[in-house]
């Protein structure tokens, strides 16, 4: 693995290869982009309703600070623009078009694709980071491709909510916050991660922990720019304030509304802090302990094993990087360690909030592979481990476009006649099915299976059931990694994490004992 690049080489050509994750990321993302309901959309879409009827320039509403605000707008510009040109500039009819466009599902699925390419723009940054950081270009593209070919990342970034576009915000952030450290104009990529923590702060709140890490960079600039700021306490203030006042320009309710801010920001906190259905839990110890095992298992591949190799991976890289800069290592692990702490010490766990953690979780592991690579003592050995780490992302990638497909298949008979198929090669295993499954089997084909019954005994193995049958829809308990073996339908979401999912049913294959434990209606 090269470790250089040629310093005059054509610039713009050693940004090409990250056209690769971006494109396949946000390919995959569109193919499934009409996946059904969203239940936080309307969190985002109401506010520009709620303007555009009342003819207001920002909404009373800042649960969700402005950014996805102004995000939704933008969704809304071109149909301003038609709508005026065929009123001849008739504000009243245009604003009654738009209030009817934005109830309509051509908008909605318009809104979650400006979100997934903004959303995806992490990518890019993760790419732009480890290029000039490592001058490596194979380093950036695996860190790219680790971070654009991950499922739990491609699938949130179809939602209209603020955690994909936080986490391009904080991609973003750690970009500018290292390259203030090592690259000649410092200066300008340390206001830059300011205004990046300023933008994902008012994207969403707990963002306001990526000032951590910026006012390290700017501890660790100042000896460079001291002749110009004496005073380190003065130049730590100037980059706060750039902070303060970026967000303030991207949520002015804040200042406009305070009552308003105030009150809802205490109701959001409120709701972490007591619980909020399937998804609470004890905080602390247990909380932790589950998000680093979401992170460890699952974060960087679909594949078990492989997400737990890339984890490890981030270890060594974190390791590594602190043992070749360490005020870079510092700087990169400050805002992870801050913002799990902080999200463990609530009562809700909702795995979308971990994917602020995603980009650091790329960038050490591609790190990690790299100083693998450069330190195994055998060519045939480094040779063999660039293969395996190509294998699993290949993998990777090869899961995003089959899962975009299922998606596409929703409403065919693909995922019936994929459980008959299971059924059937399982001949060993007694299947118990709920009755709803069991008429639909029954209209496939009225074939008879010997080892599937609708009756509860101690003899059957695994039960298979649409998920609405299973029990009502918020009494699931979310976030069991082990809640189904697998599931036959669109794999718009990791079910496990999110069984009480208000998007298209599906049919889940779970082992006798985990549906006793989970108390479901086909056993009684």
């Amino acid at each position: 693995m090269t470790n250089k690049f040629p310093p005059k080489a054509f610039p713009i050509l050693l940004f090409i290869p990250v056209l690769l994750p971006y494109l396949i990321l946000v390919s995959t993302g569109w193919w499934g982009v009409d996946f059904g309901d969203h239940w936080d959309q309307n969190y985002t879409l109401d506010p520009l309703k709620h303007s555009v009827k009342e003819a207001l320039f920002l909404p009373r509403y800042y649960v969700y600070p402005s950014v996805n605000y102004w995000l939704s707008l933008v969704g809304a510009v071109p149909a301003v623009i038609i709508g005026m040109i065929e009123t001849d500039g008739d504000l009243l009819a245009v604003q009654k078009q738009i209030v009817e466009l934005v109830h309509t599902h051509a908008y909605h699925l318009q809104m979650r694709g400006i979100y997934l390419v903004v959303s995806a723009l992490s990518v890019v940054w993760v790419y732009v980071l480890v290029l000039l950081w490592r001058k490596n270009i194979f380093e950036a593209l695996l860190a790219a491709c680790l971070l654009g070919f991950s499922w739990e990342v491609g699938y949130h970034l179809r939602w209209v909510a603020p955690d994909g576009v936080v986490m391009q915000f904080t991609a973003f952030t750690i970009m500018c916050a290292i390259l203030a450290q090592i690259r000649p104009q410092g200066l300008n990529w340390l206001w830059g991660a300011a205004i990046g923590a300023g933008l994902a702060c008012g994207t969403k709140y707990p963002a306001f922990l990526l000032i951590v890490p910026v006012l390290i960079s700017a501890y660790f600039l100042w000896p460079r720019v001291s002749t110009r700021f004496r005073s380190l306490l003065l130049f730590l203030e100037i980059t706060l304030i750039i902070f303060i006042l970026t967000y303030l320009f991207s949520t002015p309710g804040t200042i406009l509304d305070p009552i308003t801010f105030i009150s809802d920001i205490r109701h959001a906190a409120n709701v972490y802090r007591t619980g909020q259905r399937g998804y609470t839990m004890n905080k602390g110890l247990e909380h932790l302990a589950r998000n680093i095992f979401y992170l460890a298992t699952s974060g960087l591949s679909y594949s078990t094993p492989v997400a737990l190799f890339f984890f490890l991976s981030a270890i060594i890289g974190t390791i590594a990087t602190f043992k070749e800069a360490p005020r870079l290592g510092i700087t990169l692990v400050s805002f992870p360690i801050i913002y799990i702490l902080y999200m463990s010490n609530q009562r809700v766990m909702i795995i979308r909030n971990m994917l602020a953690i995603m980009p650091f979780l790329a960038i050490l592991s591609a790190r990690g592979i790299a100083w693998g690579y450069q330190k195994l003592p055998k060519p045939y050995l480094s040779n063999a481990l660039m293969v395996i780490v190509t294998v699993m992302l290949t993998g990777n990638a090869l899961w995003l476009i089959y899962t975009a497909q299922t998606i596409a298949d929703k409403d065919s008979p693909r995922f019936i006649n994929e459980t008959s198929n299971y059924i059937t090669s399982h001949p060993e295993q007694l299947f118990l099915l709920s009755p709803q499954l069991a008429t639909n089997l029954d209209k496939l084909n009225n074939q008879h299976y010997p080892n599937a019954t609708t009756t509860p005994s101690d003899s059957v193995d695994f039960v298979l059931l649409y998920a609405s049958e299973g029990m009502e829809r918020y009494a699931w308990k979310s976030n069991q990694p082990n809640l189904t073996v697998t599931w036959f339908g669109p794999w718009d979401i990791n079910f496990n994490y999110y069984p009480s999912w208000g998007g298209n049913d599906r049919i889940i294959l779970m082992t006798k004992e985990k549906a006793e434990q989970n108390q479901l209606a086909i056993l009684k």
